[in-house]
């Protein structure tokens, strides 16, 4: 049986604390990794060079439809590897890529040509962003990156919302918090998203809401938690990952808790004295 605890905090430590399946890794040690990563592409866009990894990405969203299309995002994913981004600007390049992820005989799709197009003004999107950032001081890339990479993101690659707050949370701007249906359930489930939402922001449906809900819970609740130097209460984004390895259904992989899953798993879940579900169904 859980332990009684008084506070949110608490509960989210004992979260971090959990082991994740087939791992020795703590889901805390899991997210101090993240942090690093975050951290060092902060540090690549502050010397003025857009990062590899965020934009090997948008091109696997561009041609899986943001992931819907599984399988075209790992084929994606094994091409990148041996290919640099800004290669694919040229034709001869990137009609290789292309042919690779949908096979020659799609070259007349629609999916097909919407992708050319888009890879094409993304990475020349990014070219004029790479030459902006040049002439500025360090002190002002962080800010400008992130306001022109998102409409870059939306624009030109035809990014969703959430896309472009992934992404963004991938560059280390831990304020993003790309809602989903995990994040969804587990803030309805546990009624934080009943406490924290105001009352001109109250639709649970509304991916705003939901977003500035957590973000509120986040200031109020975890002030005292930290990874790797980060305060949770300052890091949605964080919290968010918290929240899909929490709550993600379990594959065959087996890399998430899934507790806060479809199917609840109540009775394992260090959040049972807090979260309004739970409490009603006891």
């Amino acid at each position: 049986m859980t332990v009684p605890f008084m506070n949110w905090s608490e509960g989210i430590e004992r979260i971090l604390d959990m082991n994740l399946p087939k791992s020795k890794k703590t889901l805390k040690s899991l997210l101090s990794e993240y942090v690093l990563d975050f951290s060092k592409i902060k540090k690549s866009i502050t010397q003025g060079k857009i990062p590899t990894g965020p934009v090997q990405l948008t091109i696997s969203f561009i041609c899986s439809r943001s992931g819907r299309l599984a399988t075209l995002g790992n084929r994606v994913g094994d091409e990148l590897k041996r290919r640099k981004p800004l290669d694919l600007l040229k034709e001869r390049e990137l009609n290789s890529f292309l042919d690779a992820i949908y096979t020659r005989k799609r070259r007349n799709s629609k999916l097909y040509k919407e992708a050319k197009t888009k890879i094409l003004r993304f990475l020349k999107r990014l070219g004029d962003l790479e030459s902006e950032l040049s002439r500025l001081a360090e002190s002002e890339r962080l800010k400008l990156f992130e306001e022109r990479f998102e409409n870059i993101l939306e624009d030109d690659a035809k990014i969703g919302r959430k896309g472009r707050d992934n992404l963004l949370r991938d560059c280390g701007f831990l304020n993003h918090i790309p809602i989903d249906i995990h994040e969804n359930r587990f803030l309805l489930r546990t009624g934080i998203f009943h406490k924290y939402a105001s009352l001109n922001e109250s639709d649970p449906t509304d991916y705003n809401h939901l977003a500035n809900a957590m973000r509120r819970f986040c200031e109020k609740e975890l002030k005292t938690l930290k990874v790797n130097g980060i305060s949770l209460s300052d890091a949605p984004g964080l919290v968010d990952l918290i929240v899909w390895y929490f709550s993600q259904e379990k594959t065959e992989q087996e890399i998430s808790l899934g507790i806060c899953a479809k199917t609840p798993l109540c009775e394992k879940c260090p959040l049972n004295n807090l979260c309004l579900f739970a409490r009603q169904h006891k």
